[in-house]
């Protein structure tokens, strides 16, 4: 079942036999494949890959040059193999193409990397041509047609287009017959073709063993229309393309590739035109290229195995590492920031939803290079909000954005404040000073406010403005989803559990709970689904399933609090609606925003459903559901390191040059490049996958998203150009503009996250958290 080619012998057998006109054959690797070297004529030479599911890969051209004069593609310039001898265990392999003064040499070493076809590519210019620049490829191509194939692009596709139509993994692109990313788009540098998508699903792609990913500022912030020639550009581009006679995968170097003028940030479905953004080597006497590449095959039950095993063959070939990071000190730290950030007003107390992280005051600064319209749903009173800011002693600059959201303390996904409150207990127990007390009572003051304004039944929004007690929809704008309001009732179940423990009872809590719970479950349809999000005037505003994860872990421990089993029994066929329509295609979707955008918190939370119901069932069908939404979530995880942009400013970044980005985890597929920290959540997770499965993976997962997503988090002595200890930015892009996020806010769940990591984890395990710190 491993997934990569092994070809080193492919090429080490061609000089015995180079000119004769007959193929030279290897025999057979380790994952079914025949592969033999073919004569193309005159004595040159292309590979043919014979493979159990019938499809044979093939490169009659293994060399490929794009040649740009002044920024215009003046050809494409390909050729086979005209050389070949036998070094050893090593083959080398060489091509030279001419263009007028221009000769590009090169000398391709291939070996066996236990199971891996590994190239080392080396191209060598010759001459000068004045203006121009170039990028070569390398690839593979299958006879399959590309109607029929299906795709797997980490943080992109998976199987089929699930994302707005110009995203980079969206519909235009799949009618254009194409996909083509930088790497630096990607959590992996990996592009991966099912050619096969039937009972036994055949598959392969490429992986960059070695990505640099350099760039400077100048290419950073060039427009995509903008052509740059620079010697020190070190990205690659990953390209799944339909060719004449079938489909190939290539990665081409330095990374110029297609897309869609107006196809970035967010795109929607606005008409947009095909452009090629060039970015080029320069043809220069003496120049040289070297990239290292495997070509992975293999043949999986289904699309989420295909997922599981090309994600797990590149996570081995790049071993993720990340820097420890003092995780007591930052549990500190952060309940201390969090605690000084809560607003006591009235009979109200919670954490206002929108503070800039930089400085610390309410609202948005957003940089020059981001613009967003404020959320028509919301018309901030100025006046009035600065004189309660003056009365709070808090410096309000009018000037700043999304103003109109910063007073209101939100339930769930950004503002999670349930869950704060559960944090502030948890450290409660912990502390027996005042501190402690003090974390006691701001729970308390959290839960009653949320109690006292918050109705459930039937809700109206999940956010409370404390200022004036109005509530309203904060994460949708006209609309709330399903998501927010039982992924913080979960931790309430979580809190009664520990309170009840320790001789304490919440009644109310209990109550406010369990009445979303009674307004929900009528609204089960009889496929087990629930309705995606409702409207102002609380009709249903988006029919979608998809999101029918998120109550699964609420509806279970409610029932076993209660011992009602209504609510396990819909939890249940929930979960099953779940993995029937989505896990078992290898896509999750709806969780950032858009029910029909693939997301990885769509996963994650889908995993945190399963193994609530396998952790309660102990059906073994649950805890491979959980797996499989795990393995399809960590595929969202940064697993190489992205160096931040030559001769930018570090003032105006938001990840600072020399961090390391490994950890960073994406958003959505219709924000491909965009990263976050969100995945942090997901330690304990996996670290139960690991107790559950001795799956060591699980482990290794679990230990990446433990210190790896602190990596941009200000703590003592490492405060970056945040406010001070405590404050992190939601999130940045790794993508052009490298470094830059839309904007530097703090929300409340990056603290949350990144505490719940570690509470949840020592919870489980006190033993594996040591081990793991």
């Amino acid at each position: 079942m491993k997934r990569i080619i092994s070809a080193g012998f492919l090429l080490a057998a061609l000089f015995l036999l180079a000119g004769c006109g007959r193929a030279v054959r290897l025999g057979r690797t380790d994952s079914g494949c025949s592969v033999a070297f073919t004569p193309s004529g005159q004595g040159k030479y292309g590979i043919e890959m014979d493979r159990p599911n019938g499809k044979t890969l093939q490169q009659t051209a293994p060399a490929k040059v794009y040649l740009y004069i002044d920024g215009t593609e003046q050809t494409v310039l390909e050729a086979a193999y005209s050389a070949v001898k036998r070094n050893g265990n090593l083959v080398e392999a060489t091509a030279s193409i001419e263009s007028g003064e221009a000769i590009f040499s090169f000398t391709d070493i291939w070996k066996i990397e236990g199971d891996a076809l590994q190239l080392d590519r080396t191209v060598k210019v010759s001459g000068t041509l004045e203006g121009a620049g170039f990028c070569t490829a390398a690839g593979m191509n299958t006879p399959a047609r590309w109607a029929d194939c299906k795709f797997f692009i980490p943080g992109v596709i998976y199987g089929d287009p699930h994302t707005t139509d110009y995203s980079k993994g969206g519909r235009a692109f799949y009618d254009a017959g194409y996909f083509s990313l930088r790497e630096d788009y990607l959590s992996a540098p990996l592009g991966v073709v099912v050619d096969s998508p039937s009972e036994k699903y055949g598959w392969f792609g490429v992986l960059n063993l070695k990505p640099d990913g350099a760039t400077t500022w100048e290419e950073s912030t060039a427009s995509a229309t903008d052509s740059v020639i620079e010697p020190s550009l070190g990205f690659g581009t990953l390209e799944m393309a339909a060719e004449d006679k079938g489909t190939g995968v290539s990665f081409i170097y330095p990374g110029t590739c297609r897309e869609f003028a107006g196809g970035g940030f967010r795109a929607a479905t606005t008409p947009a035109q095909p452009i090629v953004r060039v970015r080029l080597h320069p043809v220069e006497d003496g120049f040289t290229q070297k990239y290292t590449l495997a070509f992975l095959t293999g043949v999986s039950q289904g699309m989420p195995e295909v997922e599981r095993d090309a994600w797990r063959d590149a996570w081995g070939a790049l071993d993720p590492k990340v820097q420890k990071v003092d995780l007591e000190l930052m549990r500190t730290t952060l309940l201390d920031h969090l605690a000084s950030q809560v607003i006591e007003y009235r009979d109200r107390a919670g954490v206002p939803f929108v503070i800039d992280a930089k400085t610390g005051k309410p609202g948005s600064f957003r940089p020059a290079y981001r613009s967003f319209p404020s959320r028509s749903a919301y018309n901030p009173d100025i006046p009035r909000m600065q004189a309660w800011a003056r009365q709070l002693g808090i410096d309000l600059d009018p000037s700043a954005a999304e103003l109109e959201i910063w007073e209101y303390a939100v339930l769930g996904f950004c503002g999670k404040h349930v869950e704060i409150a559960e944090q502030f207990l948890l450290e409660a127990y912990r502390d027996n000073s005042a501190r402690g007390l003090r974390f006691s009572q701001l729970a308390e003051e959290i839960m009653a406010t949320l109690v006292r304004y918050v109705p459930l039944d039937p809700p109206v929004g999940e956010g409370l403005n404390l200022r004036t007690g109005q509530v309203g929809n904060i994460h949708g704008g006209n609309s709330w989803g399903l998501r927010p309001i039982p992924e913080d009732l979960a931790r309430l179940m979580d809190m009664l559990e520990r309170e009840k423990s320790h001789g304490i009872q919440h009644p109310q809590w209990l109550a406010w709970g369990r009445s979303f719970a009674d307004w929900l479950l009528p609204l089960q349809r009889q496929d087990g689904s629930f309705p995606a999000a409702w409207g102002d005037d609380g009709a249903v505003s988006d029919q979608s399933g998809a999101l029918s994860y998120a109550p699964i872990p609420f509806l279970v421990k409610l029932s076993n609090f209660t011992g009602d089993p209504r609510y396990k029994e819909a939890a249940v066929r929930a979960g099953e609606y779940i993995w029937d329509e989505f896990g078992s295609q290898g896509v999750y979707q709806g969780a950032t925003g858009t029910s029909s955008v693939a997301d990885k918190e769509s996963g994650m939370l889908s995993a945190e459903a399963f193994m609530t119901l396998y952790e309660d069932t102990k059906d073994q069908k649950w805890l491979a559901r959980a797996q499989a939404a795990a393995d399809y979530a960590e595929t969202w995880i940064w697993i190489w390191n992205v160096p931040m942009p030559v001769g930018a400013d570090p003032d105006e970044l938001g990840w600072k040059p020399g961090v390391p980005t490994t950890g960073a985890n994406g958003i959505g597929s219709n924000d491909v490049g965009g990263v976050d920290q969100y995945l942090d959540w997901a330690v304990p997770l996996y670290a139960k996958l690991y107790k559950y499965t001795g799956d060591a993976h699980e482990l290794a997962v679990a230990h990446v998203l433990l210190h790896g997503t602190k990596a941009m988090l200000a703590l003592p002595g490492r405060t970056y150009d945040m406010a001070g200890p405590g404050w992190q930015q939601e999130h940045w892009r790794m993508n052009p503009i490298r470094g830059i996020g839309a904007h530097r806010t703090w929300l409340p769940w990056i603290s949350i996250n990144h505490l719940h990591g570690v509470t949840a984890l020592e919870e489980f395990d006190a033993e594996l958290y040591g081990q793991l710190k």
